[in-house]
């Protein structure tokens, strides 16, 4: 069983290092995981709002687009269970971007956990045309190094951020009303339909199906935007069900991003010695 779960945790695994070289007790059907989010220090609902749901996502939305840098922590904890065993996984995804060249310059480091204790991290570096990266693992000494030529062919490096950072529609959150929090920024909370999930956010959704007859369930959304208009967390709690060689199992996901100072400028610094980096024969893959 446990050597099941962990090949399950190995594939989320191998699907993360995928979006950064491209770019990171009853049976599980009889679980219904509750994920409840807790409201944020000194809330207070706004008995007569200035600015409805709408409004707020939609300024941060469009500030986020037009930043030209910024820099924010992607953590995705993932628990595997099936039958009455449970594993964990946690990554965590440290981005610093500028956008204002034609290839974006960034920074990522990123690491991962789980319930044995391994940790392995990746720091990546980009510039316009290479990618360079260290790659590093509990136990042993020494970082791994090379380069590669970046791929311009769309990719905007931003490493699953965007899957997340999604627009609501209208019609879903026409009837929330923002939460004022005592430093001016305002907190959006939800429930999104399981259909709706999957479609709007379809790349997150289909990064978890990776079990036979995956099913998303309703999703806990909770956004808080910056008395600037600014996003600064977005958090998604779902879960998806499935099964794994004919047995019942569930993965309870959630995904958080939380911004620095946003709106202030970030600058990307390559590490000393990155030239000397050796190139990769073949691109990783």
């Amino acid at each position: 069983m446990e050597k099941r779960i962990c090949t399950l945790l190995l594939t989320l695994c191998l699907t993360f290092t995928g979006i950064l070289l491209t770019s990171c007790t009853e049976s599980a059907s009889e679980v219904t995981p509750e994920t409840t989010l807790a409201p944020p220090p000194d809330t207070i609902p706004e008995t007569t709002p200035k600015t409805t749901a709408e409004e707020l996502l939609r300024t941060a939305s469009e500030k986020f687009a037009a930043l030209e840098s910024y820099a924010a922590v992607k953590t995705t904890a993932t628990s595997a269970t099936m039958a009455e065993t449970t594993f964990d996984m946690v990554e965590t995804m440290d981005l610093k971007i500028n956008r204002a060249t034609p290839v974006p310059t960034a920074f990522l480091r990123s690491e991962s956990s789980d319930s044995t204790g391994r940790l392995i991290w990746i720091d990546q570096y980009y510039d316009t045309d290479w990618v360079y990266r260290e790659t590093h693992e509990t136990n042993v000494n020494s970082a791994t190094q090379y380069r590669y030529k970046q791929d311009t062919s769309g990719s905007n490096h931003e490493f699953g951020f965007r899957d997340v950072l999604q627009a609501l529609p209208a019609e879903l959150i026409a009837d929330v009303k923002p939460m004022k929090n005592g430093d001016g920024s305002h907190t959006v909370s939800l429930t999104v339909p399981a259909d709706a999930f999957v479609q709007i956010y379809s790349e997150l959704a289909e990064e978890f199906s990776i079990m036979d007859e995956a099913k998303a369930g309703d999703a806990k959304v909770e956004i808080v935007v910056t008395k600037e208009g600014y996003y600064k967390e977005y958090k998604i709690n779902f879960a998806v069900t499935g099964t794994v060689d004919g047995e019942n199992a569930l993965l309870s996901v959630t995904v958080e991003i939380v911004f620095d100072n946003p709106g202030a400028p970030v600058e990307v610094t390559l590490p000393e010695g990155y030239e000397a980096f050796p190139t990769a024969q073949v691109r990783p893959d």
